[in-house]
């Protein structure tokens, strides 16, 4: 079982988060665990109250954060300022919205 010494909490679209995990990944001193809240359900988890352990496993392979080794928790709930849906219309629409716009 792989013990944390860093958890990482986000979302898989935090690529700021993904910069820190690869800087975590080149420096290869720490061992990290990076969970997405948009992926929990693809998580198997379990909390153990008696030793304040927590366990996970990802596709087949297992973590465990612990009190004995965990260093720090890194939480990111970015908020998006933009769409991330383009909406595609027709060219030929196009010079109509430009003059509604203007």
């Amino acid at each position: 079982m792989n013990e944390v010494e860093i958890l990482i909490i986000s979302n898989k679209y935090d690529y700021a988060t993904d910069f820190i995990c690869k800087e975590l990944q080149r420096r290869a001193r720490r061992k990290y665990l990076r969970l997405n809240r948009d992926e929990f359900s693809n998580y198997k988890t379990a909390l153990h109250i008696g030793n304040s352990n927590l366990s996970v496993e990802i596709r087949g392979v297992k973590y465990l954060v612990n009190q004995e080794n965990l260093s720090s928790i890194y939480y990111r709930a970015p908020t998006f300022l933009r769409d991330i849906y383009i909406v595609y219309f027709d060219l030929c629409q196009a010079p109509k919205t430009i003059s509604l716009l203007l």
